[in-house]
């Protein structure tokens, strides 16, 4: 083989490479945009189920059973669900302000998790202040 062939190898081998990290960065961006459409309808799911459980509950004193576990299980993940949404939303900063060019600043999503705490969870930490003496 010469130099010419060895070359021309070499470049297919670069532009089938260039084409897989092409299509390795579209798939991450599809499957982040799902899981971040999955994130934002599960949230509108959960703060709609939990204020039908409340209302079907109509305030009353949860003592135990599976709704006082489910109540439980919210105290303890909703919060590190609201510190991972502010994870994402510090990755997005600075993914989007890399060299500090742009405006978007951390202090546009500084209101995120507290947003998304009280868009999920305030109607929850309503119920369960109402609800879970007990617990």
């Amino acid at each position: 083989m010469d130099n010419a062939e060895s070359l021309e190898l070499l470049k297919v081998r670069d532009h089938q490479k260039c084409k897989l990290e092409r299509d390795e960065q579209q798939n991450a961006v599809i499957a982040c945009q799902e899981a971040l459409l999955n994130l934002d309808n599960a949230a509108d799911n959960l703060l709609q189920l939990f204020s039908r459980l409340g209302t079907l509950t109509n305030g009353e004193e949860v003592s135990g059973g599976s709704e006082a576990q489910l109540y439980s299980e919210a105290i303890e993940m909703l919060p590190s669900m609201a510190t991972k949404v502010h994870a994402v939303a510090k990755l997005v900063e600075s993914t989007c302000n890399p060299g500090g060019k742009t405006e978007v600043g951390i202090s546009s999503f500084e209101h995120l998790p507290g947003t998304f705490a009280e868009s999920v969870s305030q109607k929850v930490v309503e119920l369960l202040k109402t609800n879970c003496n007990t617990i």
